[in-house]
């Protein structure tokens, strides 16, 4: 083990032995890497294995790739796009997409110029429009409503679903029971004094028929 003239710092270490902090040790600590008989900071992953994040130094190795790639092998990273076109994000095998590039949308594990038929945009993922509020082919879905592209059903359809829920939440089941129940008895009410209206007038028209001939029996006759 050579040492300085001094004897009070080593150079170097005997096989398999690795300097680090004037030290001989069997192993390096962690955060370094025996690189050339001495522990050193540890290099990139990227710079062991390409696009590697995660790596072992020690036998050059990539266990976790950079995002956007997947592990084909210990030493190999692969782009997403590779197994899935226009894939931008997978998981670590690649086999299943998690986001697209290229303006491209993610639909059934595929990366598409546009959503199908009643899916929506929902950030770059087609999605049953009822449920993600999303766009189709650069329109507005609305309340469920596929209003863009080749799924036009139809303008202001969204805005009468929006009127249809606001009535609804406003009110509740008592409410509109009590409103319907209120509305009968009005009309219940209307009807009813129309009915006693015309009894009062036919009551009346025949008093005043009695009375006239009432008066007409009990007038004498004169003589000429």
């Amino acid at each position: 083990m050579p040492l300085n003239p001094t004897g009070t710092i080593c150079n170097t270490c005997q096989s398999p032995k690795y300097l680090s902090s004037n030290q001989c040790v069997s192993s390096c600590p962690g955060g370094t890497c025996p690189i050339s008989g001495s522990c050193s900071t540890c290099p990139a992953c990227s710079t062991v294995v390409a696009n590697c994040d995660t790596c072992n130094h020690a036998d050059s190795t990539c266990s976790v790739c950079q995002p956007g790639y997947y592990l084909a092998s210990p030493t190999s990273c692969l782009a997403c796009s590779n197994l899935i076109s226009d894939c931008a994000t997978c998981n670590p095998s690649g086999t299943t997409c998690n986001t697209c590039k290229n303006s491209k949308f993610l639909s059934s594990n595929q990366c598409v110029p546009s959503c199908p038929s009643d899916t929506c945009d929902t950030s770059g993922v087609c999605l049953p429009c009822s449920s993600s509020g999303g766009t189709n082919n650069g329109g507005t879905n609305n309340g469920g409503t596929n209003t863009g592209g080749t799924g036009t059903e139809g303008t202001g359809s969204g805005e009468t679903k929006v009127v249809e829920e606001a009535v609804t939440n406003t009110l509740d089941g008592g409410q509109i029971a009590g409103i319907v129940l209120g509305s009968i008895s009005f009309v219940a009410l209307v009807t009813g004094s129309i009915f006693y209206c015309r009894f009062r007038i036919k009551k009346n028209r025949r008093t005043v028929i009695q009375v006239d001939k009432h008066v007409v029996g009990s007038t004498p006759l004169r003589s000429p």
